[in-house]
């Protein structure tokens, strides 16, 4: 209800800045993939989300290797994952889990995993939308 709702307090002269990052990765196509092995990646894609000193790290087409990875990588963050597709053939590169999907990591003490299933025509790959809210810089944020 409208009378539940609550907008933040923090003017904008005040608000400290949020920095997100988001990347396509191309974990699964060979044709885009990183040529990189799973740790030098791992260091790459964790040093870009140190060095942005980012809030928020969104990535898609992620297989879950490289989100396990970069999860041990980024022990500050939390991170949420969804799978879209069950395997991927080429996100073996990564890791014997050949799942595919998106991945939000957030600067935050803990995060709700929030996921939903987008429509897309007969024949195409499956798409979802995935967020994570928690708090940044003390308000409530979803990335």
């Amino acid at each position: 209800s409208a009378a539940g709702a609550s907008a933040d307090a923090v003017p904008p002269a005040t608000a400290p800045p949020v920095r997100s990052l988001t990347y396509n990765v191309c974990g699964a196509s060979a044709g885009c993939r990183s040529d990189l092995d799973l740790p030098a990646w791992t260091a790459v894609v964790a040093g870009e989300a140190h060095d942005w000193d980012a809030d928020a790290v969104m990535l898609q087409e992620l297989c879950f290797g490289q989100w396990e990875a970069l999860r041990g990588a980024l022990p500050e963050y939390q991170g949420v994952w969804t799978s879209t597709v069950g395997s991927a053939s080429g996100c073996a590169k990564w890791s014997d889990d050949t799942r595919f999907g998106l991945g939000v990591f957030v600067k935050a003490p803990a995060v709700d995993r929030l996921t939903a299933p987008l429509t897309v025509p007969a024949g195409l790959e499956p798409r979802a939308v995935l967020c994570a809210r928690g708090p940044v810089q003390g308000r409530t944020t979803l990335a």
